[in-house]
């Protein structure tokens, strides 16, 4: 494998910019440990620069207008306060999953939750604070039993062809 040989089989690729960069960064991440681990002597492939995204998106992204926010609640059902806490506070999906109770404050004048290093994608510490609706359903939805270590929405984090389903549904 070389620079010219990744870079001329990209280009005979018919896949969406954004996928060819992910490949791109496997592979230069496969040849990085190599080099770390003394099986080559230079990563190959660390000259190469990534295919240019700007004007080539397959899938043009946005956010949702609050009409549809409340659709998208309407039809979520036991899954509603997930996509209430995504859509007010912006944690992604991993994130969501990993929440435990201890990292949500519901009892003080400025409510919270924290997103843990070990779970965010940047590995850094959030305080992120909660909307007053979010604060009353998560009260509504905390179990009286619930221990500090216990998931938040555990059993409950969407696939995401149920989370399509739901935007099919709600007409998004």
């Amino acid at each position: 494998v070389t620079a010219d040989s990744l870079v001329k089989w990209r280009s005979a690729q018919r896949k969406a910019a954004k996928t060819l960069n992910e490949y791109l960064a496997s592979a230069k991440g496969f040849f990085a440990w190599m080099t770390k681990q003394g099986r080559l002597a230079v990563n190959p492939l660390a000259v190469v620069q990534k295919v240019e995204t700007r004007g080539k998106e397959v899938r043009t992204r946005r956010a949702y207008a609050d009409a549809e926010i409340q659709a998208l609640l309407k039809v979520a059902g036991e899954r509603r306060t997930v996509d209430l806490m995504a859509a007010l506070t912006g944690i992604r999906h991993g994130e969501l999953k990993a929440l435990c109770w201890s990292d949500i404050n519901l009892s003080t004048e400025k409510p919270s939750v924290m997103v843990r290093a070990s779970t965010s994608k940047n590995h850094k510490l959030a305080c992120l604070p909660l909307h007053s609706a979010l604060v009353a359903e998560l009260l509504r939805f905390r179990p009286a039993n619930a221990e500090p270590g216990d998931l938040v929405f555990a059993g409950l984090m969407p696939r995401s062809v149920v989370f399509n389903a739901h935007l099919k549904a709600a007409g998004i």
